[in-house]
């Protein structure tokens, strides 16, 4: 039976108000710097450019929301007016109905609207200011004085509006989209992913506008597949939105789907043919999908044309260094740290092609350079570890990384390395201190935590094991694997009630989980509760179909406690047929064969058992049944 581990700004354009209906503007200028290929923004009003011409972008919300407004019916009529940008006819309507209706605060925002689309924005402002008085519990006002703000570059005043028109109405999407484009020019891309999503609820499927901008801050905060799952399905490869197909491309790019990146920064070059940045990501796409080749002559031109691009020279040296021009690469790294670049990243960039070519000696003297002259990075020093480890050369990985502990003491990730190494010797009283060393300036690093947990295990303090185990289940409450290690160092440590309502939580949360089924099976069968555990081991086993060793082991040998005796010789034979090498399941399969009188079947796997594993709890028990069979 066994328990399983879990696996600021110009003016802005005075169509702005169609922003509303075309979506806002795209933040998006693509660079490429060494290595990568980020997308990053242009000055903030830049984003009031509207794609009036894109169908596929439209947001079919009106410009001016009428339901249940006093002067709702004398102007019906003007979104379709002002879309059209009759700005003088609905400025008459307007004044219209606020000399019939003075109270209208419908009036004066649409008499807003229509003096800002006239380019008269003080006006504009005063009729606004009126509308938000006369109707507080409006959003449309705030909204559209934020958005003039944004124009005139009082940023803090833009952004108070819109949290204004937040408060009044969370469902204001226009808001939301400005906001968010507020946000991302202040780098604050968390927060501008947060309203750019309000800002697109509700919209058409093919709504594009600001999808694209939350689109490009996704991949600002690393989280690329989401921002290709979310701009593929709403922009066609035949889409003349350059800015779109860009962020699209640097999505697909960093998620390794090359080819895909390849299609769409060739459409960028389609559409506009100098843009150099989208023929570096031409060349880079190409080497990466295995067609470095085709990308060299191109690299070979743009270089010419602008030598002292460093973009450019970095991706020919890459490129060479693919296609095994070494020496032809060195040259063009060269040139690219008189450009610029950083030598050490160069220097460690050749060992790394060293590695993939299996030259280990030649990857060693790089990083022992690297170290010697003293710019040896945490990532050198436990580059040139692994590479003694692996040549057997344990005292002397494990001296060069306490030197580069002591050479860079505030690097966490050296020490989590020194303590991987140490538990890697068996030495775990050596390995814990240094984990505990490397969460002091990150405590909650949860691969610190971790490797911590596990040393705590392996060096028998059990205690200790369960309080990490605790501290990552708080951190990460949602975890399946947290909690169900959490269960296992509490059952570990003789905390079996707590351990099962652990169990049963998480049970609760993932339904059908086959390890949290088999655990808390194997729980409760040392409880002598062996019905519901064979419930849930049969469940589990249902789940993987039987293909699971560890779990075959919990049903049978719960069927042995039962003294279903045929049938957990079945499903035991299957399980060792699995994991032949599996000591417990080898004890479990030789008790039952004996159950069932096979004695010299039954001995054999008891034996083998006893040779995988002398020690463990069960051995004792072993030998006894052994000396009965003889």
């Amino acid at each position: 039976m066994a328990y399983l581990k879990p696996s600021t700004g110009s003016k802005v354009k005075q169509s702005v108000f169609f922003l509303f209906t075309a979506g806002a503007t795209l933040l998006l200028l693509f660079c490429s710097v060494c290595f990568a290929i980020p997308v990053a923004t242009n000055s903030l009003l830049n984003t009031v450019n509207a794609l009036e011409d894109q169908s596929t972008s439209t947001d079919n919300t009106p410009i001016i929301q009428l339901a249940n407004r006093v002067g709702a019916e004398e102007l019906k009529n003007v979104n379709l007016l002002l879309q059209q940008q009759k700005n003088q006819e609905v400025i008459q309507k307007a004044n219209l109905t606020i000399a019939k209706k003075p109270n209208s605060g419908l009036a004066y925002e649409v008499l807003g609207a229509a003096l800002f689309m006239s380019e008269k924005w003080p006006e504009a402002i005063k009729a606004l200011e009126k509308a938000k008085e006369l109707e507080p519990r409006q959003s449309g006002p705030y909204t559209k004085l934020g958005i003039i703000y944004m124009g005139n570059g009082q940023i803090d005043l833009a952004q108070k509006f819109l949290l204004k028109a937040i408060d009044v109405n969370d469902k204001d999407r226009f808001a939301h989209q400005r906001l968010g484009l507020l946000l991302e020019d202040q780098k604050n891309y968390n927060q501008a992913i947060v309203h750019f999503r309000k800002g697109i609820e509700g919209t058409p499927s093919s709504y594009l506008g600001v999808t694209v901008n939350l689109a490009r801050s996704l991949n600002q905060v690393i989280k690329y597949q989401e921002a290709a799952d979310l701009l593929a399905p709403r922009l066609p490869v035949e889409s003349t939105i350059l800015e779109a197909q860009l962020v699209l491309a640097a999505s697909f790019y960093r998620t390794g789907q090359y080819d895909l990146a390849l299609e769409r920064f060739q459409r960028a070059l389609t559409l506009q043919p100098e843009y150099i940045p989208a023929e570096l990501g031409v060349c880079m796409s190409l080497r990466k999908s295995g067609k470095a080749s085709a990308a060299l002559p191109r690299l070979k031109k743009l270089v010419k044309e602008r030598p002292d691009w460093l973009p450019g020279v970095m991706e020919l040296g890459e490129t060479q260094l693919t296609l095994g021009q070494l020496k032809k690469a060195q040259n063009s790294f060269a040139k690219g740290v008189r450009l610029g670049a950083d030598a050490t990243t160069i220097q460690k960039r050749i060992a790394s092609y060293y590695l993939d070519k299996k030259q280990f000696d030649k990857a060693q003297k790089v990083y022992l350079h690297l170290i010697d002259t003293g710019k040896g990075d945490p990532e050198s020093y436990s580059q040139l570890s692994e590479l003694y480890q692996a040549e057997g050369k344990l005292k002397q990985g494990l001296t060069l990384l306490q030197k580069g502990v002591n050479q860079i003491p505030e690097s966490s990730y050296l020490r989590l390395r020194l303590g991987a190494y140490l538990g890697s010797l068996g030495q775990y009283d050596q390995a814990i201190p240094e984990f505990k060393r490397a969460l002091a300036d990150t405590p909650n690093d949860p691969n610190i935590l971790r490797a911590l947990s596990l040393a705590q295990v392996r060096a028998g303090e059990n205690k200790d094991a369960v309080q990490t185990a605790a501290k990552l289940y708080t951190l990460f409450p949602d975890s399946i694997s947290e909690a169900i290690n959490y269960a296992a160092r509490l059952n570990a440590n003789g905390q079996i009630e707590k351990a099962e309502t652990i169990y049963r939580q998480t049970l609760s949360a993932y339904p059908g989980n086959p390890v949290v089924q088999n655990n808390l099976a194997n729980l409760l069968s040392n409880k002598g509760h062996l019905k519901e555990a064979e419930k849930l081991a049969r469940a589990a086993n249902a789940t993987v179909k039987g293909k699971n060793a560890k779990i075959l082991d919990t049903l049978g040998w719960i069927l042995y406690q039962q003294k279903h005796f045929d049938e957990a010789l079945q499903v035991l034979t299957s399980a060792t047929a699995l994991a032949p090498a599996a000591a417990s399941i080898q004890y479990h399969h030789g008790m039952t064969l004996a159950a069932t009188g096979y004695n010299e079947n039954a001995r054999k796997a008891l034996n083998k058992a006893i040779e995988l594993d002398s020690k463990a709890n069960w051995a004792t028990e072993a030998l006894t049944e052994l000396k009965t069979l003889k």
